[in-house]
């Protein structure tokens, strides 16, 4: 099995959410944008890379830019470079990755200098 860059992985969700929003088939969607049946595939799959030509193709047969597809992709992709698939994460998974990130993204109660003194005396940080 190929191992997929979280960016590519990315890339395929963001193509494929868009195509269920656009409620066209696989079929209708590789007919639109003029690639081979078994290239989209081999791509969907993540077995070779998408080309900018064909996120092109792609995302103007879905009606949408394909700047839009590459900012959702990259949107979903934390600092760290791990997708990030809320869909997929348990309530319990979804709060341990805010607490482990709470601190990197610099949320609110973690840069008052007071809320930081407390986390100190209480053994937090």
């Amino acid at each position: 099995m190929t191992q997929i860059d979280s960016f590519s992985d990315s890339v395929i969700t963001e193509m494929e959410k868009a195509r269920q929003e656009a409620r066209l088939t696989t079929q209708e969607l590789i007919r639109r944008s003029g690639i081979r049946r078994s290239t989209y595939f081999r791509k969907m799959r993540g077995e070779t890379d998408f080309t900018t030509s064909d996120i092109d193709a792609l995302s103007r047969a879905l009606g949408v830019d394909p700047f839009l597809i590459l900012r959702k992709a990259t949107a979903a992709i934390d600092r760290t470079g791990v997708t990030l698939n809320p869909e997929s994460m348990t309530e319990e998974e979804k709060k341990q990755w805010t607490l482990d990130h709470m601190q990197e993204y610099g949320f609110a109660a973690n840069t008052n200098p007071d809320k930081e003194r407390e986390m100190e005396s209480d053994g937090t940080i």
